[in-house]
């Protein structure tokens, strides 16, 4: 039996580097980097505290290849972005003319034959020493052991990247911008990459073009309005491409590269961001499939536009109680379109319909989050991004049908495109640290914070104080998937309350006695409300039935849980008995999703749907409905909560940031309250206000971005 080779781990700051295998961890989950960052990072951290010549780290991490400088540039990039770097934490000083130094104290914690730390490994595996199994005898498969666990233990990192050595897929960085770089799409000759990008001031989104072979990113449209999802024309000469977020001006448009006249082919009701792919031209050149809806309730569709003519028709008709249709995708001969559907938030599959319309077929049953799709080059698969098996990863199923593959790459991709020729991919990885935040108010005056609660590399948001303010319930992906967790109301001692999985699982609420939590769950594809122990158990399934019943909230008296549910085609307001005894009683006509009871019993307050502006109210009883707060900015539905003095809201456009503010629900005079740092909450339900009005969570981002992904030699 050949010996392990020795590893040392290094540590500085909360970062710890594995010699042997590359790795970067921050409290045992992997930081993703490319191989070749970090065997940068490994050059710096073991000269730590000397400069490093960019001539000698050049020949050092590309010995046997000549690069640009700027190749070794954005490393360094990647690895700032990596370590979340900023004036109050340097990693990595550049000395002018010369090179770099890392400036962070490093120190040499282990040296171990071990596959990762003593402890990491237990903490990983959830086993104690006595209870580890032996070793295997080849280092190989103890190597690759150890990526499966700490895989499966974080979910989406890119762990296949340490694969990559035996040479079958390279992957390179792209783009290392600030801020972040999504939309990735090949031009037909496969010289030049068209992609979205916000700026160095990361205010609005424009569509750059930028050599693949070297060079910077040139801006084709950039200007105060938003655009996004850039497709070239068959001949290379054009872009079309989405403007939103601009009034009468939102549409789809074309661009020619060399003189930038642009001309609207077809105008769009979808104003707001929709985090997807939104348009795909034809290899003929004639037509463009791009998303729309009727209005901003209703589920998207796929439309098709004659570019010259701007004549258009309707391709296909989600049902009217679904999210829609997004990621429209043309075959390689134009005659199908692939696209995502998607029923609820975080259930997707895969469609392909005739480009000259029909019955779409369903490509796949997996009820699963779905990021990103193409058709692979020969035009026989789909390509597609899914956590079909806990992180995201990269699949391929036959465009004929089929059970999908794993392809060895791009693991936590987002949006995705394949080259026409080349054998090459090319994929934006979006990464965002949320956390929860809190802030203490009295008599209008900022007490205490704000200040970080709860927290970790992953995501932390939808938190929710307890009725005695003594605990904190929140959804977190820190397991690898999204799941409900309760912590104490500092943060500490967090514990995970349910193990779904797999699933979206989210939106906790409080019963009055603070012993149960409702919350909502998709493990059947549909989403359904759920009931657990505050402490954990076995969560009990209150609703059923194919419609999506989502954010419970409960009674005053703990007897009726409240929540919204599109079983009658629109999001309207329901309630149930907690003990499931009797059917769900409709209580709204026009319009219901996030809601929550006053504290005297007396009205029920909500919003009316995802993308509706105002928050209304009726009695408990019978009575009409009414408006209260039209000042609720739409998208912002869970940025509100009801406490004894009022209505709490977020307003976004204050000029010092964004607004809490306050509705005396007597008089409906608002006062403002206090300001957030973030502008506004990240997230659907990134606002909490506990009972007395005294105390405010909310979710911010701390630490994102988002940079594209070339992957060679994809076949």
């Amino acid at each position: 039996m050949s010996a392990i080779p020795e590893r040392k781990i290094f540590q500085f700051g909360p970062f710890r580097f594995d010699e042997r295998d590359r790795l970067l961890l921050l409290e045992g989950q992997v930081i993703p980097l490319t191989p070749k960052a970090a065997d940068t990072l490994y050059v710096l951290i073991t000269q730590s505290g000397h400069v490093v010549d960019r001539e000698d780290l050049l020949k050092t991490v590309w010995p046997d290849t000549f690069v640009e400088e700027s190749s070794l540039t954005r490393n360094i990039s990647q690895l700032r972005k990596a370590l979340g770097e900023d004036e109050a934490h340097p990693y990595i000083e550049t000395i002018p003319k010369r090179g770099y130094r890392f400036v962070a104290e490093v120190r040499l914690v282990t040296t171990q034959p071990a596959v990762v730390a003593e402890a990491d490994a237990s903490r990983l595996t959830g086993q104690s020493n006595a209870k580890r199994p032996l070793a295997w005898s080849s280092p190989g498969l103890l190597f690759l052991a150890a990526s499966v666990l700490i895989a499966v233990s974080i979910g989406f990192p890119r762990i296949l990247n340490l694969l990559q050595q035996d040479g079958r897929l390279v992957e390179t960085p792209f783009t290392t911008l600030p801020g972040g770089e999504f939309e990735p799409e090949f031009s037909p000759d496969g010289n030049h990459l068209a992609f979205v990008w916000n700026g160095r001031n990361e205010k609005h989104y424009g569509i750059y073009v930028q050599p693949l072979q070297g060079g910077d990113a040139v801006p084709v449209v950039s200007d105060s309005a938003d655009e996004g999802s850039p497709c070239w024309s068959p001949d290379g000469r054009e872009i079309a491409f989405i403007r939103y977020s601009a009034g009468d001006k939102n549409g789809i448009y074309i661009i020619n590269v060399q003189n930038k006249s642009e001309r609207k082919v077809a105008p769009i009701v979808r104003g707001e961001r929709v985090y997807d792919r939104k348009l795909d031209w034809s290899p003929d050149g004639k037509t463009i499939a791009f998303i729309d809806n009727l209005s901003a309730e209703d589920p998207l569709h796929i439309d098709v536009v004659q570019a010259d003519t701007g004549a258009r028709r309707t391709l296909t008709h989600p049902p009217a109680n679904s999210v829609g249709d997004t990621s429209p995708v043309f075959s390689r001969n134009g005659g199908e379109i692939a696209f995502k559907r998607t029923t609820v938030s975080g259930v997707n599959d895969i469609y392909i319909v005739s480009a000259a319309g029909g019955e779409p077929r369903r490509l796949t049953r997996e009820n699963r989050y779905v990021s990103g799709l193409d058709w692979s080059e020969d035009g026989k698969e789909i390509v597609f991004a899914s956590d079909r098996e806990g992180g995201r990863r990269l699949w391929k199923i036959p465009a004929s049908g089929g059970t999908p593959k794993a392809i060895p790459a791009a693991t936590g991709a987002t949006f995705l495109a394949v080259a026409r020729h080349g054998h090459r991919l090319a994929y934006s990885y979006w990464f965002a640290d949320t956390n929860i935040w809190g802030m203490e108010v009295s008599a209008g005056r900022l007490l205490r914070g704000p200040e970080k609660l709860i927290a970790s590399t992953r995501a932390e948001t939808s938190a929710q104080y307890s009725p005695d303010h003594s605990r904190i319930a929140y959804r977190s992906d820190q397991s690898g998937a999204t799941e409900i967790w309760v912590a104490d109301a500092s943060g500490g001692h967090a514990t995970r309350v349910t193990s779904f999985n797999g699933p979206l699982t989210g939106s906790p609420r409080w019963s009055p006695d603070g012993k149960y939590l409702a919350f909502d769950s998709r493990p059947e594809g549909t989403s359904d409300i759920y009931v657990v122990g505050a402490r954990g158990g076995s969560p009990r399934r209150v609703t059923t039935g194919p419609a999506d019943n989502v954010l419970p909230s409960w009674s005053q008296d703990g007897k009726w849980i409240y929540f919204a549910s599109n079983r009658t085609g629109s999001w309207e307001l329901w309630k149930l008995a907690t003990d499931q005894s009797g059917t769900p009683v409709q209580l709204t006509r026009s319009g219901g999703f996030s809601a929550f009871e006053s504290l005297d019993g007396a009205y029920v307050y909500y919003a009316k749907g995802p993308n509706t502006p105002g928050l209304w109210r009726r009695p408990t009883g019978e009575g009409k409905e009414e408006l209260v707060v039209p000042q609720l900015k739409a998208g912002l539905w869970g940025c509100w909560g009801v406490a004894k003095n009022g209505i709490y809201f977020v307003d976004p456009d204050a000029a010092e940031g964004a607004a809490i503010r306050l509705v005396d629900p007597i008089t409906m005079k608002i006062s403002t309250i206090a300001t957030l740092p973030a502008k506004p909450p990240f997230s659907d339900s990134g606002f909490a206000v506990s009972r007395d009005g005294s105390r405010f969570l909310f979710t911010q981002t701390d630490h994102s971005g988002s940079d594209i992904t070339l992957v060679n030699d994809f076949r």
